[in-house]
């Protein structure tokens, strides 16, 4: 009875520091994107709001921290920025200390787009980072960051609960602390993204191809020069975290069988060739002269 086997997996170790650093700074991150939320009948009450102005807060928080995440995402694929992430909490942190001592609704709606910039940069950057730091545990590095994330978001309300209204819209600015400690995280992930970023996995040896004839030579070097670029384009897709990295691994797959098909082709033409020659050998006039000689 057949089983199956295991995807292989890179042969870049696991970084548990690294994950467990990105998945608690995605919790720092999306405990203060709820504490804006959940801090909403403070702010209504301390500027006298209406439920309209209210919603603009959040549409201006949305917009921001939803529309510039895929262009970041897409200029990050492009050149990637790996300490773009201390940068974005730092605007999260600024967000935190305007919306602590917003004088007015404008100075609010500030607050709301910084948090919600800063938030634009993060996610992009740390799941590429999750992806790279999982050593080929694709599925549990990504569950690790959003269980984090996940965290952060049910403890937002709680702490607003207990902190910021018994002691009013000010106790907001404290949580810069906790922006602190997720800068000092996210600088010593954006080092370590560095130092690893395009570094080349090592070819593996158990899936080198085996020895061909000569007539089949030609074949065979392009299964090899198609399963090396299949190597370098999988890893450049793993790092970057390309939506498309299915897609490839199937067109791949089936180009590398199209090749062993021609492979096998060449080698039954070969064959067939070897056997005409024989068969031509046999019936030519010299061999059948010196059969009734």
């Amino acid at each position: 009875m057949s089983t199956l086997a295991s995807p292989a997996t890179t042969s870049r170790p696991v970084a548990p520091g690294v994950l467990a650093a990105i998945s608690t700074s995605h919790v720092v991150n999306d405990m203060m994107q709820s504490l804006i939320l959940a801090i909403y009948p403070v702010i209504k009450g301390g500027f006298n709001l209406s439920f309209t102005q209210i919603g603009l807060i959040t549409l201006t928080y949305q917009l921001t921290a939803s529309i510039f995440q895929p262009l970041i995402g897409m200029a990050t694929d492009r050149r990637p920025a790996p300490y773009s992430l201390p940068i974005g909490m730092a605007s999260t942190l600024c967000g935190m200390l305007l919306l602590g001592f917003a004088p007015n609704y404008a100075v609010v709606l500030m607050a709301a787009a910084m948090v919600g910039i800063g938030s634009a940069i993060f996610h992009p950057e740390a799941s590429r980072i999750a992806r790279l730091a999982s050593g080929g545990r694709h599925g549990f590095a990504q569950s690790v960051f959003q269980v984090g994330g996940n965290f952060g978001t049910a403890l937002g309300p709680l702490i607003a609960a207990a902190v910021i209204v018994p002691y009013g819209q000010r106790a907001a600015s404290w949580f810069a602390g906790a922006a602190l400690i997720g800068i000092a995280l996210l600088t010593y992930v954006g080092r370590w993204y560095a130092l690893h970023l395009g570094t080349p996995r090592p070819a593996s040896t158990a899936n080198s191809p085996p020895a061909t004839s000569p007539t089949v030579g030609t074949s065979a070097k392009k299964i090899r020069s198609s399963r090396v670029d299949s190597a370098n384009r999988r890893d450049v897709l793993g790092q970057n975290h390309n939506p498309t990295n299915e897609m490839w691994d199937f067109l791949d797959k089936t180009f590398q069988g199209f090749l062993k098909g021609i492979t096998l082709a060449d080698m039954a033409a070969a064959g067939q060739t070897g056997h005409n020659r024989l068969a031509a050998e046999s019936i030519t006039p010299s061999s059948n002269m010196t059969r009734f000689s």
